[in-house]
């Protein structure tokens, strides 16, 4: 292992615990469930993530990154859908020294304006998919906060791992898929959070430059489709993963408009067209 002061590596290593993170896990469930109103997770994109999950090989997971809330739901969806695979991902390496606990968490330091980074992480994640086949990769290739209406513009990093992960003939390559998160306020005080899976479609030549052309526009089309779900304020396009999502007044208020047969829910009006 590379002592920190190592200025030829930028990569800090991870000391993953699978206790720690299953504790952390249920903090996180805990914490989301107390500030947001409700969790929402695209209809399909259970599909798609069950489907990533079977892969034979590893997986990698791209996710934009709009909020501070991003990685604790990261935590949240992968042990919902990723539970037996072994967790890895890169984090800004001031962080990593700042919050010690997250290379518990599988998450490896890394100095993004070093002037190998791109070849560290790369060679880094590959040694740990060879050691662990079914490591799922969570990754915000883009690199910094964005809002959810920037134009997507990953790094090439992510694309350069998943093309060499299928260099090996006889060995499955990683298979790609893009979550996206957006949060909105609907109907209730509290805002609510909202995701969407999407697979990435392999391209036919495994290149970097082709899979870098293949996550950014899969990342793009799939905020996009987020984003109309969103507009559209229909529950029924989502299942639920964090809550319900009910809209309520106050329990005792709620209770008394029970007791008199009345719905404590707001029922938005429909749209009115002219």
């Amino acid at each position: 292992m590379m002592r920190e002061s190592d200025p030829a590596n930028p990569i800090l290593h991870a000391k993953h615990s699978a206790r720690f993170r299953r504790a952390f896990v249920w903090y996180s469930h805990r914490l989301l469930r107390k500030r947001f109103a409700a969790a929402r997770l695209a209809t399909g994109s259970t599909e798609t993530l069950r489907g990533v999950n079977e892969h034979e090989g590893p997986a990698i997971i791209v996710m934009n990154h709009p909020s501070w809330w991003d990685p604790i739901l990261a935590l949240v969806v992968g042990h919902r859908f990723f539970s037996t695979r072994p967790p890895t991902g890169p984090i800004d390496a001031a962080q990593w020294r700042k919050f010690g606990f997250m290379k518990r968490l599988g998450l490896f330091g890394l100095d993004p304006d070093h002037h190998n980074a791109i070849n560290a992480m790369t060679e880094h994640v590959l040694a740990i998919f060879k050691d662990s086949p079914r490591t799922v990769l969570g990754i915000t290739p883009q690199g910094m906060f964005t809002d959810v209406r920037d134009t997507i513009r990953p790094r090439p990093g992510v694309a350069a791992i998943a093309a060499r992960s299928h260099d090996t003939p006889g060995t499955p390559g990683a298979v790609v898929a893009s979550l996206t998160i957006e949060y909105a306020f609907w109907n209730e005080p509290k805002p609510e959070v909202f995701l969407r899976a999407q697979q990435v479609d392999a391209p036919a030549t495994p290149t970097t430059p082709a899979w870098h052309r293949a996550i950014r526009n899969a990342m793009a089309q799939n905020a996009e489709k987020l984003a109309e779900l969103v507009l559209a304020r229909d529950p029924a396009n989502f299942d639920p993963l964090i809550g319900t999502g009910g809209t309520s007044v106050h329990p005792v208020y709620d209770r008394w408009l029970r007791l008199r047969g009345h719905d404590p829910q707001i029922q938005p009006r429909p749209e009115i067209r002219p």
